[in-house]
């Protein structure tokens, strides 16, 4: 089968739903990365305006925070640009090298075509048919040179075509590789801005430790954070299992399509069945005791009611606060798939991966995130580092089974 140029592909893939789908989603994710640098920059001009001693508060912390959140999602979103750009530019490179070898082959064919031709067969043709032992002969001799002269020709047009595709598959290739370049010095620059923003977040927070008004307004963030937490993981339940429902929905259609195209074989269905969430079961169960720790460091505030002596409150906590250094790297506990990623004011960005059976582990007070959504994580796999505040530098981290809190302390492997 002969092959299609390259410019009728993207032709047809621009005018293709497939084509038209993959257009839509670009400009939906150019005007959300512009919707976060306009936020960065809105953030920014309320810093600016901020008086010496508003800066001095946990308000203006957290608008730090939030504008480190902001730019840490655009070198999270130039970065899967890059990977995807790079598998863009790999697929071009084979197909490429696969042209190109397909060209030599009918370069060669061709040039034996052209020595056959001119050097023997049509220089003695009439020759080479009255040399025939009958008619019958000759007229299969005739029959074979018209088939031999059709084929050069289709070899030749075919390197024509071939030549034209490989050009401008080098021509993709090129504007591919100089957006990728773009994307680099883009994340690049990003990445810079980050590691500023988060200098001068250090700054600040030196200048308000030890204020006990500032840590009491932090505390009262983290206790409001618990709650949307709470309600984070519960809207992915309901999420999860409308996806679950609509996928029933299409195999229910399916299966009634096949079985009217061919009702002798059609069997009827087991009825799914949703039960109550129970116990933790599956693969996860089997780690209750032995998970790896998310972070190194030590507990400092633990599973359910904690009172802080420097404020005297006392709040509910639904996980584990692990204290640790500055940055540290922080690791999935489990294989599964980053199902969330938000920023909280109290606990920084939070990140939540789904593991399966209904358990999710959620980590929170993140300095930076280096996952994104949808992605698939292995176990032990870095998907961030701890950020610091007036507590210091910590982990707020959480285990759930469908909307019950679990005590991480029993999950995890003793030190």
């Amino acid at each position: 089968m002969e092959r299609v140029t390259t410019l009728l592909i993207l032709f047809v893939l621009f005018i293709s739903p497939a084509g038209v789908a993959q257009k839509a989603k670009t400009e939906a994710k150019q005007k959300e990365l512009s919707q976060i640098r306009n936020e960065i920059q809105s953030i920014e001009s309320q810093l600016h305006k901020m008086s010496a001693k508003e800066k001095k508060t946990y308000a203006a912390i957290e608008k730090f925070n939030k504008q480190i959140y902001l730019i840490n999602k655009l070198v999270a979103s130039l970065r899967e640009d890059e990977e995807a750009k790079e598998e863009e530019i790999q697929t071009i490179q084979g197909q490429s090298n696969s042209l190109q070898a397909e060209l030599e082959t009918l370069k060669r064919n061709y040039s034996r075509y052209v020595v056959a031709v001119y050097q023997k067969l049509y220089q003695n043709k009439l020759l080479y048919f009255l040399s025939s032992n009958s008619i019958s002969q000759g007229l299969l001799r005739q029959y074979y040179l018209k088939t031999f002269s059709n084929r050069g020709k289709n070899d030749a047009d075919r390197i024509l075509r071939a030549q034209t595709e490989l050009h401008s598959l080098e021509e993709q290739l090129r504007r591919e590789k100089n957006i990728k370049q773009a994307i680099i010095v883009q994340k690049s620059g990003e990445e810079n801005s980050l590691a500023k923003k988060a200098g001068e977040q250090q700054v600040m927070l030196k200048r308000i430790k030890g204020d006990k008004t500032q840590l009491t307004k932090e505390l009262e963030q983290k206790r409001l954070a618990e709650q949307k937490i709470r309600d984070l993981v519960s809207r992915l339940i309901a999420r999860d299992k409308e996806r679950e429902r609509q996928k029933e929905f299409a195999e229910t259609a399916r299966q009634k399509t096949a079985d009217k195209k061919s009702p002798s074989t059609a069997k009827e269905k087991p009825v799914v069945k949703h039960t109550a969430p129970g116990p933790v079961s599956g693969a996860v169960a089997s780690l209750r005791g032995k998970m790896g720790w998310p972070v190194n460091g030590s507990i400092v505030k633990h599973y359910g009611e904690s009172r802080n002596a420097s404020t005297n409150t006392v709040t509910i906590n639904y996980g584990i606060d692990i204290k640790t250094s500055p940055n540290a790297a922080v690791k999935s506990i489990y294989s599964g798939e980053v199902s969330a990623i938000e920023w909280l004011p109290g606990y920084r960005t939070i990140v939540i991966i789904s593991h399966g059976h209904e358990f999710r582990s959620v980590y929170g007070n993140l300095s930076t995130a280096s996952v994104h959504e949808g992605q698939k994580i292995s176990a032990g796999e870095v998907i961030g580092s701890a950020g610091s505040g007036l507590e210091g530098a910590l982990l707020h981290f959480e285990l759930w089974n469908e909307r019950q809190s679990q005590n991480p302390e029993i999950w995890l492997a003793r030190k």
